[in-house]
């Protein structure tokens, strides 16, 4: 396992804002009924992971993202075109983000 994950490029409901973006971006969407928490990966172009982010949903289903264009180790990304693909038990959204410098 080379731990590279090939992006899809589908678009979805799940939309980024501001996006492109310098600093944060950030994403609310609606869960499921009865889903507890989601999940956000971010991969760039060639598929390797850049950061993991997880929320819990409120009382409502919602979630919220807010993602500031670092990576897991906390250094700052590159320009460039990244794909977010966020989970919860039963959906699975994917949308591109682009990041500014």
């Amino acid at each position: 396992d080379t731990g590279v994950v090939e992006p899809e490029t589908t678009t979805s409901s799940v939309r980024w804002s501001p996006n492109p973006f310098r600093g944060e971006s950030a994403m609310m969407f609606t869960a499921p009924l009865g889903t507890e928490s989601a999940k956000c990966e971010i991969y760039d172009v060639s598929g390797r992971l850049a950061r993991s982010l997880t929320a819990d949903a409120d009382a409502r289903g919602l979630v919220a993202f807010t993602w500031d264009g670092r990576t897991n180790e906390g250094d700052d990304v590159a320009a460039g075109v990244f794909f977010a693909r966020v989970a919860t038990g039963e959906e699975t959204h994917e949308t591109r983000l682009v990041v500014l410098k």
